[in-house]
């Protein structure tokens, strides 16, 4: 994020939230200020939804770093509590 305000964060977390094949968005704690998982039917339909979707239409957004999953080893969704 280029500017971090409140405002900004809030405009962006709201135009995220907008997009359809984004799936979970996660403010971190770290250098990346946000993780996002993305859902997209090819490479091509990929690049779309970061250029067209993100980077040319959220403001103050400074940089974006992807990261492809390769394989899935073990997805979960469900919450096992030991109590």
């Amino acid at each position: 994020i280029d500017k971090v305000t409140d405002e900004v964060k809030s405009l962006i977390e709201k135009e995220l939230s907008l997009i359809d094949q984004i799936q979970e968005v996660y403010n971190l704690h770290t250098e990346t200020d946000y993780l996002i998982k993305i859902i997209a039917k090819d490479i091509t339909d990929y690049k779309s939804i970061i250029h067209d979707k993100i980077s040319t239409k959220i403001p103050n957004i400074k940089s974006i770093r992807t990261t492809q999953i390769k394989q899935i080893i073990k997805q979960d969704n469900s919450l096992k509590l030991n109590i």
